[in-house]
């Protein structure tokens, strides 16, 4: 799996007051679940600058509430372009995740709900610089805790990384912990911090392998955001982030449940 530096900055649509999902603008998991039979779907475009480069993507997720405590979540990447000074640029399709989470305790006094999920990554991307051509997975433990206007997750993943030939890899180490601080019925902002140990043994200046960029050395990003609720079914978002290699990505999108 690979964690993309994204700090988004989003305006969405009202919040389940019962079960608000930490979804765009966060990337840390959480145990708010959709219902049995709800769909969610989120469409996004990405574009990063870095100093070696700059990035375009058009991420989607699709979700779909098995039962209350199971949820089907699907992220495809429709279009991935990166340009990096490697040559002309590479673009076409980017991989595929298709995440399982099964929230096993339900929040109750002084303790946080529970949750595990099983994430599989599938190289669907073409080029060897979108994507690694081999698949990864991950097992998170996530946990979320309300207090007032408050939600907290935190959550913590290992990901079997695939191995790309003739480049030295190891498995890595996920970790988030994301807040939610519901301002007004309508408004809502959100933070986070969250990173990944490195996936190569040893990696450029940019952190990073020229030849296969989705895999790099240690990553930290930290995030701030908004949500703001809208009379439409359909929730713009406007994101901005930074990580420490002081890349920006700037991540416009929308969603709906149904």
């Amino acid at each position: 799996m690979t964690v993309r530096p994204q700090v988004l900055l989003v305006f969405i649509t009202a919040l389940w007051a019962s079960s608000a999902a930490a979804g765009q603008p966060l990337e840390t998991e959480s145990t708010r679940l959709l219902r049995a039979h709800q769909f969610e779907v989120e469409a996004g475009f990405e574009r990063q600058a870095a100093e070696g480069g700059s990035e375009t993507a058009v991420p989607w997720a699709i979700g779909y509430g098995i039962h209350d405590r199971l949820e089907l979540l699907v992220e495809p990447v429709l279009y991935d372009r990166i340009a990096d000074g490697n040559g002309p640029a590479a673009r076409g399709l980017g991989d595929l995740e298709a995440t399982l989470t099964y929230r096993f305790a339900a929040e109750r006094g002084g303790r946080p709900a529970l949750a595990m999920a099983l994430e599989a990554k599938l190289p669907t991307a073409k080029s060897p610089r979108i994507g690694t051509g081999q698949p990864d997975y991950t097992i998170w433990a996530i946990a979320s805790k309300a207090a007032g206007p408050w939600d907290v997750h935190v959550d913590l993943g290992y990901t079997v990384v695939g191995r790309p030939a003739r480049v030295d890899v190891q498995d890595i180490v996920n970790y988030g912990i994301a807040a939610e601080w519901k301002v007004t019925p309508a408004m809502e902002l959100v933070g986070e911090i969250f990173g990944v140990s490195a996936a190569l043994m040893s990696v450029g200046p940019a952190g990073e392998n020229s030849g296969t960029p989705e895999l790099g050395g240690a990553e930290l990003v930290t995030a701030i955001g908004a949500r703001l609720a809208t009379a439409s079914k359909w929730t713009p978002s406007l994101g901005v982030s930074l990580d420490r290699q002081g890349a920006v990505t700037v991540h416009p999108g929308v969603s709906r449940r149904f």
